[in-house]
């Protein structure tokens, strides 16, 4: 089965390769295994692949090769994968501990009051799922991950905190 991806230039030294199945989960999975398959040794020139929730930033050495022979090589692995298998075989497990409240949980009450839970229900609901690391973020390759399943959407801060201790879950 073929991935449906779309390839689109972003430059002269850049491609993006976005998921189009219409089913996250299978183009998240095709976007990483896409920037895997094109890191390997062998396809000179890529520089680096960054991939996110649908796409996949695939940035490659002009000198070394062209636009149109990355087109092709992402045609060729798209052609090859399974969008339905799993993105790898043994996936590493982290084990983060967390406070809740107070320093170290500053929004508890917050989220807790616009979802109509109680605080402890807030807590109940982010420790149920394992989450699943999507992709790097800023600042400093954060983990970004799926939120918990809660009644409401969380928004973000009208202000955004100038700073985060370390270790805090944001």
């Amino acid at each position: 089965m073929t991935a449906h991806i779309r390839i689109q230039a972003t430059g002269e030294s850049a491609i993006r390769v976005t998921g189009v199945s219409g089913d996250t989960e299978e183009d998240w999975r095709v976007v990483h295994k896409i920037a895997r398959a094109v890191t390997v040794p062998g396809i000179d020139g890529v520089s680096c692949a960054i991939p996110t929730y649908e796409s996949v930033l695939i940035e490659f050495d002009p000198e070394k090769t062209t636009l149109q022979a990355m087109h092709a090589i992402v045609q060729a692995v798209a052609g090859e994968l399974d969008p339905d298998g799993p993105l790898t075989r043994s996936p590493r497990k982290f084990v983060v501990p967390v406070l809740y409240g107070g320093d170290y949980g500053p929004d508890l009450a917050d989220v807790a009051s616009l979802t109509g839970l109680s605080e402890e229900a807030v807590i109940a609901a982010h420790l149920a799922p394992t989450y699943v690391i999507r992709c790097l973020g800023a600042p400093g390759g954060s983990p970004m991950l799926d939120g918990p399943e809660l009644p409401v959407p969380v928004p973000r801060l009208k202000s955004p905190r100038t700073h985060v201790p370390q270790g805090v879950v944001s």
